[in-house]
C-alpha cells in the first residue's frame, strides 16, 4: 500500500534574488529548517484555506544577526513594491495625458 504522505512531486519556482533572500531570512528567523519547508508550510495553509502565521516579526530568541537579515529582506521587499507602484503610477499618468 503506497504511503499517502510520501512526497514524490516537485514544484519549481523562479524568484528574484531579493525574494529568495527574504524567504531565507524568514525561515531562519522563524526557526524553520529550510526555505523549502517554509514554502511547503505556506502552500499547505493556502490549500487548506487557512492563513499561515503572518506575523512578520521574528521570534524573540533569534540572534541579532538573524533579525537584521530578516529586517533587511523586508526592507528590500518594500523597496521593490514601492518601485513597482511608482512605475504603475507613472505609466497611468502617461496614458491619461
Amino acid at each position: 500500500m503506497p504511503d499517502q504522505n510520501r512526497k514524490s512531486k516537485t514544484l519549481s519556482v523562479r524568484l528574484s534574488p531579493e525574494e529568495y533572500e527574504s524567504l531565507k531570512a524568514m525561515h531562519e528567523a522563524r526557526g524553520i529548517s529550510s526555505v523549502s519547508k517554509l514554502a511547503r508550510e505556506a502552500m499547505q495553509s493556502f490549500l487548506n484555506g487557512t492563513r499561515p502565521d503572518t506575523d512578520p516579526a521574528p521570534p524573540p530568541q533569534v540572534d541579532c544577526e538573524a533579525k537584521i537579515r530578516f529586517l533587511d529582506s523586508r526592507l528590500n521587499n518594500l523597496q521593490g513594491e514601492v518601485s513597482q507602484l511608482a512605475r504603475l503610477l507613472s505609466n497611468g499618468i502617461k496614458k491619461e495625458s
